[in-house]
């Protein structure tokens, strides 16, 4: 009867074993897969100290109280996924029609500027980021006479920018970005000096953060995942 009992103990001590040696293999399993997935989460959101960084700017301003479109690119670099330095090369999108003592003319203008965008207020849903700009550029002038074009005048000018940048983030990686400055020529070119206001208001978009949002979100924790539906099967048979 003793030996009986005994051994029922022995046969229950040695189960128990099993069952914690199971658990804690299990518990190490699910342990080394959330490490896993933590340290995936770390480099992939790891601030970057400098990234090359590529913006396409558009913008709207004035000459002559009438409205035009200048574009361009911005290429130069992020530093600490904040702030950004850099040049910028610009355009009027097409060529300006003057009329001055009912003559037409047309304008072209081209200019590049060197710039600083520094980032004032930085949060989850919204940012605001001061800029400025010190640029060089030139223009020509052509009188338009019976459908041709009758060189009158080229010159150069220089300039000052400085204008306020805000930014909505529903997501991420893309949002609204609005902007409002002003730019300043420092000497007046024929016809109008090309000082005045500009503006722009367009989609903006992190190449950068959707990158990250595809590694995290659509790899790593799907692999996660992955791995927790196979734990759960495995166990539930």
């Amino acid at each position: 009867m003793r030996f009986f009992i005994l051994l029922i103990k022995i046969i229950v001590f040695v189960w128990l074993v099993v069952l914690s040696l199971d658990l804690f293999g299990q518990n190490n399993y699910l342990d080394s897969v959330k490490c896993k997935l933590e340290n995936d989460s770390i480099r992939i959101f790891k601030l970057k100290k400098y990234l090359p960084i590529l913006i396409f700017d558009s913008r709207n301003s004035f000459i002559s109280n009438a409205s035009v479109n200048i574009i361009g690119f911005q290429v130069g670099i992020l530093f600490n996924e904040r702030d950004i330095a850099g040049v910028g090369g610009y355009k009027i999108y097409l060529p300006y029609k003057l009329i001055d003592n009912n003559e037409l003319y047309k304008l072209r203008v081209q200019y590049l500027t060197g710039f600083y965008r520094k980032v004032i207020v930085f949060k989850r849903f919204y940012e605001f980021d001061l800029m400025g700009e010190v640029g060089i550029g030139k223009f020509n002038i052509h009188k338009i006479l019976k459908e041709k074009e009758i060189f009158v005048k080229r010159g150069d000018f220089n300039s000052l920018g400085l204008s306020f940048v805000g930014i909505v983030k529903p997501l991420r990686w893309m949002g609204f970005e609005t902007m409002l400055g002003y730019q300043w020529m420092l000497q007046k070119q024929y016809y109008s000096t090309f000082s005045g206001w500009f503006y722009s208001v367009g989609l903006w978009f992190s190449v950068r953060d959707f990158v990250r949002f595809i590694q995290y979100n659509c790899i790593a924790k799907r692999r996660y995942k992955k791995c927790i539906r196979q734990y759960d099967t495995t166990n539930a048979k």
